[in-house]
């Protein structure tokens, strides 16, 4: 009897230790199932936390080069109103003969060449203008003569708003705003620019000018 009693125990001991092993067994296997689980968890969160950083990234490049675009279209459209406005400034042509006038041919960087007559009493600014006007033209540019070599105008500088000029009246329009900015009112201290005639810059009756662009390394 204390025979069977004490193999009914074993049993009974032996049975409640492999149910723990079977326990820990499957306690362990479900550990390592919840690790897996985060493991790939996490490694889809830090997925799509990269998708979404790339796709906010994509997102912002998208909307600065639209507003890049934004601004250059407008800069271009001011650019533009600038040469409609430089071109209504501009003195009336003399005729051919005329005992004043000057004959300047432009060669512009893309090899155009621009022909116009001017009074020896019209400005340089005048002949800025008429450049400046013609679509082909750069946006900053100076205008030099080579015999002798120098410059016979730059960029006028920003000052009080111009009136068109009078083909009777040669007196220079006051300066116009600069080519990539829109006009502002000049400050009292600084007073305007001004531009010599082409018989003071010592043109000829014919004169071949050169344009210059300044923006080529902006």
């Amino acid at each position: 009897s204390h025979s069977v009693t004490h193999t009914h125990n074993q049993h009974h001991l032996d049975r409640e230790h492999q149910q723990r092993e079977e326990r820990s067994e499957t306690q362990a296997l479900r550990l390592q199932q919840d690790e897996a689980y985060l493991v790939s968890l996490r490694a889809d969160q830090e997925k799509e936390r990269l998708r979404r950083e790339r796709r906010d990234a994509e997102e912002r490049e998208s909307q600065r080069r639209d507003a890049d675009e934004e601004r250059e279209a407008q800069r271009r459209q001011e650019v533009a109103r600038e040469r409609q406005r430089r071109a209504l400034l501009m003195p009336e042509e003399p005729p051919a003969g005329h005992p004043g006038a000057i004959t300047a041919v432009l060669k512009l960087p893309d090899g155009t060449r621009l022909s116009r007559r001017f009074l020896d009493t019209h400005t340089t600014q005048a002949v800025y203008d008429f450049v400046f006007s013609h679509h082909g033209a750069p946006e900053v540019f100076q205008i030099v003569c080579n015999f002798p070599r120098r410059v016979l105008c730059s960029p006028p500088q920003p000052s009080a708003s111009p009136a068109p000029a009078s083909p009777a009246s040669p007196a220079s329009p006051a300066s116009p705003a600069s080519p990539a900015s829109p006009a502002s009112p000049a400050s009292p201290a600084s007073p305007p620019h001004r531009f010599p005639t082409l018989k003071e810059a010592g043109l000829g009756r014919s004169e071949v000018l050169f344009v210059q662009d300044l923006g080529e390394d902006e």
